[in-house]
């Protein structure tokens, strides 16, 4: 009796973990009528052994479905980390790498399945807002010229709030691969540039308003085109209410 009374409070105890896990990894998104575009942030090091499967899985994943995922490799704690991407892996909390997230909700793991299944959830939540980016080079191309608009669907029941996030991804980068020869000799979607939140970055997006914004990105001459431009809006926890992005050669 007493090992059956274990079995099923195992049992119960699996399946609301499963559950959980099931639910928790979109519960948190807002649905609404526009189509999502998902953020994908790999937290990565190039010394980290287990990253280069993990990239290239992300990479399979971005090529399958290339206009409704934008991909963000975060390097921390490497030639390649910058003090925003230092302060975005402490604000996950992120404990080991590689760490995935989708939409700022951390994926259950890192292999192509894992993350077909979970991407594949969270595209299927709408959005309540539509994003546009234009970007282009100035005339020296030291800078890329940007611009934002944001639709919040007539349909929200209440004023959402949030920050606009912005970051210029180099698409792939010549690696010598001092640490470990397991990336092949590139990194791809390395972030360059990730924006901090100001004032002027801090949202009320309200039923049916439309709002434009236009920012000046920076180059490093180390960097190199093609570059992509992603813009996303995220709540207080760094949840994703949707993103945009667009690639600049």
């Amino acid at each position: 009796m007493k090992k059956l009374t274990f079995i099923l409070t195992f049992t119960a105890f699996a399946l609301f973990s499963f559950s959980n896990c099931s639910i928790s990894s979109t519960a948190r998104l807002i649905d609404g009528e526009y189509t999502r575009t998902v953020l994908l942030e790999d937290v990565t090091a190039t010394w980290c052994t287990f990253c280069p499967a993990a990239a290239k899985d992300v990479e399979k994943l971005a090529k399958e479905y290339p206009k409704k995922l934008v991909v963000l490799a975060v390097h921390v704690n490497d030639e390649y980390a910058s003090k925003a991407n230092e302060i975005r892996g402490r604000a996950f909390e992120v404990k080991s790498i590689p760490t995935i997230l989708f939409n700022g909700v951390e994926s259950p793991g890192y292999e192509y399945t894992s993350l077909k299944k979970d991407f594949e959830d969270h595209l299927s939540i709408g959005s309540p807002l539509k994003m546009n980016i234009s970007a282009s080079f100035n005339d020296r191309k030291d800078s890329i010229q940007c611009k934002v608009t944001v639709t919040v669907s007539s349909k929200l029941k209440k004023t959402l709030e949030g920050n606009l996030r912005i970051a210029l991804i180099e698409d792939s980068v010549s690696y010598d691969g001092r640490y470990t020869k397991k990336w092949n000799g590139i990194l791809f979607d390395v972030v360059r540039y990730l924006s901090t939140p100001t004032a002027d970055d801090k949202l009320k997006l309200e039923q049916g308003k439309t709002l434009s914004f236009e920012k000046v990105i920076s180059i490093d001459t180390s960097w190199k085109s093609p570059f992509k431009l992603a813009a996303w809006i995220e709540d207080k926890s760094l949840i994703s209410y949707q993103a945009a992005f667009q690639e600049i050669k």
